[in-house]
């Protein structure tokens, strides 16, 4: 299931998503970053990737959200990993 609620510390719902895919799915609040004011989340989630390009690149995605209006951002950053081989 990739549908995520955000409610606030009212126990309001505020918005759904979707296609949202937590990357630790136990989470609480030590788990993702929420302002003071309740106006912005931050949570680090995984992609979907299929592409044999996956084994050499790994995607980190911060979703942003702006929980008044109910929209979101994605903040993508990509991380090369390469493997080396020792010859004699």
């Amino acid at each position: 299931n990739r549908a995520i609620s955000v409610w606030n510390f009212r126990g309001e719902i505020v918005t759904s998503f979707e296609d949202h895919l937590l990357w630790y799915p136990d989470c609480n609040t030590n788990n993702i970053y929420i302002t003071s004011d309740q106006v912005l989340i931050i949570s680090y989630c995984k992609v979907n990737c299929d592409h044999s390009i996956a084994e050499a690149i790994s995607l980190l995605v911060f979703r942003c959200f702006l929980i008044f209006f109910g929209c979101y951002m994605v903040i993508c950053i990509w991380m090369l990993f390469f493997k080396f081989r020792l010859m004699d």
